[in-house]
């Protein structure tokens, strides 16, 4: 069985979502949130992780790495909110940890706080 179609749709839009973002650090989350989470659903085979190179041509390899970092602690470190959105004991209330998040990891776009209060939800079920 080949990639899909669906597949290769998906990364063409994540390419184009990351060269239209609100800033670096949303562009680099972008590719970042494809590479980690998106593209390892369905199938095999998988299409190759999206690339700086690929989406900004030139960059500044420091600000990259900087932006990357910021990226994967958003992603990794909100358990909580995920916790919180299916009330399990002692969780905090969802918008507390939404706001909790959004202050822990300054700086991102909305999409990007949904999209990772949504794979927290997705991984605390």
């Amino acid at each position: 069985m080949g990639i899909s179609k669906y597949d290769v749709e998906v990364r063409d839009r994540a390419i184009t979502e990351s060269k239209n973002p609100a800033s670096f650090l949303d562009a680099v989350f972008c590719i970042h949130y494809y590479n980690y989470e998106t593209k390892h659903w369905g199938p095999l085979p998988k299409l190759p992780d999206i690339t700086p190179e690929e989406v900004f041509g030139e960059f500044d390899q420091a600000e990259y790495q900087t932006c990357l970092e910021k990226s994967k602690a958003l992603l990794l470190s909100t358990a909580y909110v995920g916790e919180s959105a299916h009330k399990y004991p002692g969780a905090m209330p969802y918008e507390a940890a939404l706001e909790r998040m959004r202050k822990e990891n300054p700086g991102f776009s909305p999409v990007a706080y949904e999209r990772t209060a949504y794979r927290a939800m997705v991984a605390m079920r």
